[in-house]
């Protein structure tokens, strides 16, 4: 009997996952750049709306790449 996850064939594309990992990585450091940044550059009010913007955005992009499965494997 072979393994579950031998066997397992993905649906999405390896370029797919391949573009969303990296799209994803970048919006990440995008993301953490602006909820670091925002509250030294601009006044309180603005910081929290850019930051909770930000934070929606990163969660986003986030499900969707969980959602197609990408993960890093350097080992594959």
């Amino acid at each position: 009997m072979a393994n579950q996850h031998e066997a397992y064939t993905p649906t999405v594309p390896v370029q797919v996952r391949t573009v969303t990992y990296f799209v994803t990585v970048g919006v990440s450091a995008l993301t953490i750049a602006i909820v670091g940044l925002s509250p030294i550059w601009f006044e309180t009010s603005l910081s929290a709306q850019i930051t909770a913007s930000a934070s929606v955005i990163g969660a986003s992009v986030a499900f969707i790449a969980g959602a197609l499965g990408v993960a890093y494997r350097p080992t594959k």
